[in-house]
């Protein structure tokens, strides 16, 4: 019933049996009477008289099922594994008593470690959590372990090659027989790439709601502009024939004159808010962007001495001529260094940085881009959504219209571009440009 491949071991076994060298069961190969095979152990004990060894006997237990059951469990883990890989979940299980952890090989993967290169411990698993949501994660553990809270939170893991991802993870707690807390349990996914398309699709989405908004500002502008400039019209002409008159005392000059200068501010205004509805004619043609932003820097020279602000312009000399209204163009960088200037007032340390470089994004288009930023106050979180929303202004009363930053989001776009800004290490506002490298003029 022995396996021929199993009978020399079985011999030499059997020898050391009777020798007292071996001792405990062993596992060998049977064969059935219809010639199937089977696994099983022997239990063995030999048979001793008058202190001499005369024979063998023993137990045979059959080890089929527990074979089928461990193949079983084999393929099911390997099953759990793939899944766990595709969908970059991993599992830990942390024993509290021993404080070891068992980390499931998605775990390794996630952290970007080879698996089972490390002892688990919780120790080792709180290193991998990025600094800033340590306590986070600790808490959340202790709570699990003391009080049996489940969790669910977002955290990010620094991985062995210093890079950053973002992850789920539910935390839960597992109790023995008696109802005492002994593990805690986690299951963690890999949600770096998810984080980042839901991201982009907001970003999708904030554009396309912006350039509603445009639109609609749009349609309505036309006609606001011509109704307020009708009527101010009438007052303006009615206030330059008061101010003809001779006899008028000081004071009542100085009134009119305060009155024709809000006059102005309206028509500025208006003018402003007629951009939106107007089809302006592309003067598209081939610039080259170094030579636009030294001839705004040259128009802005004095101006920026006086408020004592710094220049560190970097052109890229290498940058390929683009087809660009360059016009246009000028009058974004003109609002941005603008609105630099006033975000800078008052502060002791006054640099506008500008800089152009060519960017090759992932489809190979080229790009250019262009960066202003400043010193000055930066922007709040609660405004970084408005800021490029018509009438919205974070300047003083009749400091600013509101329109400048609109304006220049509607050119941009209409460059097949892109504008944005974001806070940066100066404690100022940066704001960013990417425009197309083009050759072909579009007459559309």
């Amino acid at each position: 019933m022995i396996a021929p491949a199993d009978w020399n071991r079985m011999a030499a076994n059997i020898q050391k049996l009777l020798r007292g060298e071996k001792k405990g069961p062993s596992e060998y190969t049977g064969i059935r009477k219809d010639g199937s095979t089977f696994p099983f152990l022997i239990f063995p004990a030999v048979i001793v008289r008058d202190e001499k060894p005369v024979g063998l006997r023993g137990a045979i237990i059959d080890l089929t099922e527990r074979k089928r059951m461990e193949e079983s469990l084999r393929k099911s883990n390997l099953r759990l594994a793939e899944a766990q890989r595709i969908a970059h979940i991993g599992n830990w299980e942390w024993d509290i008593d021993s404080r070891e952890m068992y980390w499931s090989d998605e775990m390794y993967r996630i952290a970007g470690m080879p698996a089972q290169s490390i002892h688990g411990t919780y120790e080792k698993f709180l290193e991998i959590v990025h600094p800033e949501d340590r306590e986070t994660i600790k808490e959340t553990v202790k709570r699990a372990a003391n009080k049996g809270t489940k969790s669910e939170i977002g955290h990010r893991v620094v991985r062995s090659d210093g890079s950053v991802r973002e992850v789920r993870q539910k935390v839960e707690p597992i109790y023995n027989d008696a109802g005492r807390i002994v593990r805690v349990i986690g299951i963690v996914q890999d949600v770096t790439e998810q984080n980042s398309a839901e991201r982009e699709l907001q970003t999708a989405r904030d554009l396309l709601l912006q350039s509603e908004k445009l639109a609609a500002i749009g349609r309505l502008s036309a006609g606001v502009a011509h109704e307020i400039l009708n009527p101010v019209n009438i007052i303006s002409m009615e206030l330059q024939i008061l101010q003809a008159m001779e006899s008028l005392s000081p004071e009542v000059v100085e009134e009119l004159k305060i009155c024709m200068n809000q006059i102005g501010r309206i028509v500025t205004i208006t003018e402003n808010l007629k951009q939106f509805s107007r089809v302006p004619q592309k003067k598209m043609a081939m610039a080259d962007i170094n030579n636009v932003i030294s001839h705004i820097m040259i128009l802005y020279d004095t101006q920026l001495k006086i408020e004592g602000i710094e220049t560190e312009i970097q052109y890229c000399p290498d940058l390929p001529k683009t087809i660009m209204d360059k016009e246009q163009i000028g009058q974004v960088i003109q609002n941005l260094i603008s609105n630099a200037m006033a975000a800078m007032e008052g502060k002791d340390k006054k640099v506008l940085r500008i800089a152009l470089e060519k960017e090759t994004m992932n489809e190979g288009n080229d790009r250019l881009k262009i960066t202003v930023a400043d010193t000055g106050t930066g922007i709040k979180n609660e405004h970084m959504s408005k800021i490029f929303d018509p009438f919205f202004t974070t300047k003083g009363q009749g400091k600013g219209t509101g329109l400048g930053l609109s304006i220049s989001y509607g050119i941009i776009k209409d460059h097949g571009g892109e504008i944005w800004a974001g806070n940066n290490q100066w404690g100022g506002a940066t704001f960013y440009i990417r425009l197309p490298i083009r050759n072909d003029v579009d007459e559309t």
